[in-house]
């Protein structure tokens, strides 16, 4: 006697009962990674800032002052030569800057975080930690191609702390260097 087939029917949800979802073309469950959830749930903002003309030895400054709760964020940084880029904590400036504005991915709700970032600080102390160093190579003088770097995993921010994140150009002559704050959410 051949075995009987059993079907069952499992349903996968969340705690409001809202059911998961298959794909119609293949037999799988559908699956986004974390940030593009965060994303969808109206919890993902960045703020940039472009520093046109970036001196030989000198910074590009981003200061941010995290509010009431932790943030989950990742940094990334383009140049146009040989750069070096440094996450600080704990910085201490005498001037904050120009504020930047978190813009939320998702258009439509305009809430993102209390954390605030500044570009161009006058600063004092680049901090007590030095939370990340990377290398950015882009080539130098008339050989420079420019490059990107950012972070894959990203950092949590420790809520009422200070932070610095600084791209060193180490190009040999004047560059542009971008800088971007993604927040993929806040962790209450």
């Amino acid at each position: 006697m051949a075995p009987r087939a059993v079907q069952r029917r499992v349903i996968i949800s969340n705690e409001d009962g809202n059911a998961a979802k298959l794909d119609l073309n293949y037999p799988a469950l559908v699956t986004i990674d974390g940030h593009h959830t965060e994303f969808h749930a109206a919890e993902s903002g960045v703020a940039t800032h472009i520093f046109e003309v970036v001196t030989d030895d000198a910074a590009a400054d981003i200061f941010i002052q995290v509010g009431s709760v932790d943030v989950e964020a990742h940094f990334e940084t383009a140049a146009g030569a040989d750069a070096f880029v440094y996450l600080y904590e704990a910085p201490t400036v005498s001037a904050s800057g120009t504020a930047l504005t978190f813009y939320n991915r998702c258009r439509g709700n305009a809430d993102i975080t209390d954390m605030t970032a500044f570009h161009t600080p006058t600063v004092t102390t680049t901090g007590t930690d030095t939370l990340a160093q990377v290398v950015l190579p882009g080539g130098e003088k008339n050989g420079s191609v420019g490059g990107n770097a950012g972070d894959g995993i990203g950092w949590v921010l420790e809520a009422d702390t200070d932070y610095l994140f600084r791209t060193l150009n180490k190009g040999g002559e004047e560059k542009a260097i971008s800088m971007e704050v993604d927040i993929v959410h806040t962790i209450a």
